[in-house]
């Protein structure tokens, strides 16, 4: 929240065209030099219960220290300042140790006022920043701030104590403050809380530039664990792994920075150019695709969402916090003209149809308002996602749910197997249209192709020929597509007559909706063999009956044999597992949304999830085969009649001379 009290600051002067003077504090060791006398006092006077406070004093009372190195250990010493490295009270020990200066500064009403909020000094810990819009004023506070470190036996490191000026036509002619008599250095760019401000610009493209570059080294640092393209991590792991380590680096506090379409867009270009690097996928591949296949956001939908977190702690304050009052002031009275950090909130949440200025007056629960944001947020840009792959025509084939944003079935369903997610990648550029046939370079390029499959020599080379009719590649595809066939016919469907339809199918790895069979007859999966008992070795009948009574199979109580119930719940009347009595009852997270579409809801049952995924596992993996077979068949074939065509001086198959 400080930073977010930078951001607004700096937006007020700027509407009001006011000059803004930062002072950005260093303190010389922070953390080692606060006395312990002065911490218990404080504490003593804060109204922090007295059991705490004695526990803190027994803490650092006559405590000693060691110093081990080469082998030696040192004799012990006393330690009479200083809060303790890394622990967890000592960054809240600390504020309480400066707070009594904000206080101060605040009481007499020193640096920028913002209506009737003070946010002169927003400070996190050690990260001090004074602000005022004269120059006198600012003088002030850092005299104030100098004599608060002397009183409290801390430093402020003259050199590394820095001004900077936001909002002046002529920076060279100001005047440097002057901290113990030394004039202070006058930058144009600082770091405060982990944000690189710029006074020359009002655009955060420093800022953005220097998180797109940390953003690279984290990428870099986890490249050990699989987290690259080719032969690593499950796409869908790798997503995991970004959004846990890299995001949260990259996105740190950019929801309290005003960033402009020009900032947004280059964090978004940078994360879409990493989740294709993760997948495999070409750089030219459409941005939707990419989102649509790994069930993720872009970058923009991932600010806005922290954007209508920050607002959401903000209302939750208290009716008298200065920030709260802030915000209340900034949403009502700013026109959509200013500048105002709070303006550009308004815009997000009309966007979204969030109602952000009633939540600020009557805040609800945490996790309501979170949960109403994720799906507003969620729903808002799987809309456009769904709507952007319908108008490109490279995304024909691709189907994904239009009510849910899931990870797509290519890399649900890939598992870790290296050689399985190799065959998966060249499926996904098969599915997005990045997958070059002739037809694909005639549209390309800017000079006639030839677009007659270079192979047969029968037809255009699109992908309904390349993978369903092309003679050449007949003997590569007819045992898989049978194979395919087969694993389809226990889900009770079958490959649709329209060459459309069938792409769709091998390529999305999930049964046709369209499927007349699926409307008549459940699907459902054979029973799984017997399993071996742990206790006494015979087998568990999984097609038993359920029972009412204490005893099943072998006289052990139905406890002991657990599994074999949800089998014996799923087993229909003809002895198969039946999906329409298991599935659709269970949690949907543990199915595709079209795959969710193919049963009814009656019953549950986990052990037919269970089988009815690994019927999608591979059903997907043949179809990951096959269009690696097919692409490798036709790799092989094109050699080979290039060299012969190489020998002859005839066109080669890009339609150029060789």
């Amino acid at each position: 929240m400080a930073a977010l009290c930078v951001t607004e600051a700096i937006c007020e002067s700027i509407d009001n065209k006011q000059t803004l003077y930062t002072v950005s504090l260093d303190a010389q060791k922070a953390f080692d030099v606060v006395s312990h006398d002065i911490l218990f006092q404080k504490l003593a006077k804060d109204d922090v219960p007295r059991g705490v406070v004695a526990a803190i004093m027994d803490l650092y009372t006559d405590a000693e220290e060691q110093v081990y190195w080469n082998g030696v250990m040192s004799e012990p010493y006393s330690v009479q300042q200083g809060v303790r490295q890394g622990a967890v009270l000592s960054t809240e020990l600390y504020k309480l140790y400066i707070n009594s200066l904000l206080d101060q500064l605040d009481a007499q009403q020193m640096g920028i006022v913002i209506g009737s909020s003070q946010v002169g000094s927003p400070t996190c810990a050690d990260d001090v920043l004074l602000m005022a819009t004269n120059l006198q004023g600012c003088q002030q506070m850092l005299d104030e701030a100098a004599l608060y470190a002397d009183r409290h036996h801390y430093s402020l490191h003259p050199s590394k104590s820095i001004m900077a000026v936001f909002n002046s036509g002529c920076r060279s002619s100001t005047q440097p403050l002057l901290l113990k008599d030394q004039p202070m250095k006058i930058v144009t760019t600082f770091s405060h809380l982990g944000i690189t401000r710029d006074t020359a610009s009002t655009s955060m493209s420093t800022c953005i530039r220097e998180r797109t570059q940390l953003g690279q080294k984290t990428v870099y640092s986890l490249m050990h664990i699989g987290l690259h393209g080719g032969h690593g991590l499950n796409p869908a792991a790798s997503l995991k792994v970004i959004d846990t380590y890299v995001l949260p680096r990259m996105m740190y506090c950019l929801e309290a920075t005003k960033l402009t379409t020009k900032d947004t867009e280059q964090l978004e270009v940078y994360h879409r150019g990493l989740l294709k690097d993760i997948q495999s996928l070409p750089k030219h591949t459409a941005s939707e695709a990419v989102y649509l296949l790994l069930g993720t956001l872009p970058t923009t939908a991932v600010i806005h969402t922290s954007m209508m977190g920050l607002a959401g702690s903000i209302a939750r304050l208290s009716p008298d916090h200065p920030l709260h009052q802030l915000a209340i002031r900034q949403l009502l009275i700013k026109n959509d003209s200013s500048k105002s950090w709070f303006v550009g909130l308004r815009k997000v949440a009309d966007k979204y149809n969030i109602p952000v200025i009633q939540y600020m007056n009557s805040p609800w629960e945490a996790q309501r308002w979170k949960n109403q944001v994720k799906k507003a947020i969620t729903a808002q840009w799987l809309d456009r996602l769904t709507e952007g792959k319908a108008l490109k025509s490279s995304l024909k084939y691709l189907k994904t749910c239009t009510t849910e944003l899931q990870t797509h079935p290519i890399w649900k369903f890939a598992g870790s197997d290296p050689r399985n997610l190799a065959h998966a990648a060249y499926r996904a550029k098969m599915l997005t249209g990045s997958y070059i046939l002739q037809t694909s370079l005639g549209r390309a390029n800017q000079h006639q192709v030839d677009t007659t499959c270079q192979l047969c020599r029968e037809a255009e080379e699109d992908m309904p020929h390349f993978l369903l009719h092309c003679p050449s590649l007949e003997t590569t595809r007819a045992p898989l597509v049978a194979k395919i066939d087969n694993i389809l016919s226990k889900l009770n469907a079958s490959l649709p007559e329209s060459d459309a339809e069938r792409c769709v199918v091998l390529l999305n790895g999930v049964p046709s909706s369209r499927d007349t069979r699926l409307a008549h007859n459940p699907p459902h999966v054979q029973k799984p063999p017997p399993s071996p008992c742990r206790c006494c070795g015979p087998v568990i009948r999984p097609d038993l009956p359920a029972k009412s009574g204490p005893q099943v199979a072998h006289g052990h109580p139905r406890s002991s044999h657990s599994r074999s119930r949800g089998s014996a719940r799923a087993v229909g009347p003809d002895g198969s597992l039946s999906l329409s009595s298991s599935l659709s009852g269970s949690n949907p997270s543990h199915l595709d949304p079209l795959v969710s579409q193919l049963v009814s809801a009656r019953d549950s049952s986990s052990s037919a999830v269970g089988c009815f995924c690994k019927v999608l596992e591979s059903l997907n993996k043949a179809c990951n085969l096959l269009c690696f077979r097919l692409h490798e068949k036709r790799k092989n074939s094109l050699i080979e009649v290039t060299n012969s065509r190489t020998k002859c001086g005839a066109p080669n198959v890009t339609g150029g001379k060789s």
